[in-house]
């Protein structure tokens, strides 16, 4: 009989995390293509973010973002406004993630940056622990991001 391994374990949840972000990656194509021609018109940001299991408090539960959350040029500190958030809640509410689950993605929106901006930040900034930070991402021609926070 094995035994059992906590080694083992953590790799078959990082397996099984990895399978469900593939298959995700699939079904949200015909969304990001929608997204990209929406982002074409109006030069808006778009990050798919991937919330990862222990990213935030160990495992995935409720989750929710502050409207106090940009994304700020390095060059300039110039800050592009959150304008609309998919599959999580706006503070104070919560949006309700099943503990099962062993990733969840949302989708960000927002306002367009300088088009001489080479680098940003996504930054919530609120008055308490746990904050979405994302540091240096490289801006691209798509305006379309996929992170892992």
């Amino acid at each position: 009989m094995k035994e059992f391994s906590p080694h083992n374990s953590h790799q078959q949840e990082k397996r099984v995390a990895n399978e469900e972000l593939d298959n995700f990656r699939l079904i949200s194509r015909h969304h990001s293509l929608k997204l990209l021609k929406q982002t074409e018109r109006e030069r808006q940001i778009i990050l798919q973010c991937t919330i990862l299991p222990g990213t935030l408090s160990g495992v995935i539960g409720p989750v929710r973002i502050w409207p106090t959350t940009y994304l700020i040029d390095r060059e300039n500190n110039y800050r592009s406004q959150l304008i609309a958030a998919w599959n999580i809640s706006l503070y104070p509410d919560w949006h309700q993630v099943s503990f099962e689950k062993k990733i969840h993605r949302i989708t960000l929106v927002f306002s367009a940056l300088h088009q001489n901006c080479k680098q940003f930040d996504l930054v919530e900034d609120i008055p308490e622990k746990g904050a979405f930070v994302i540091r240096n991402i490289t801006r691209n021609q798509l305006g379309i991001y996929e992170v892992h926070i």
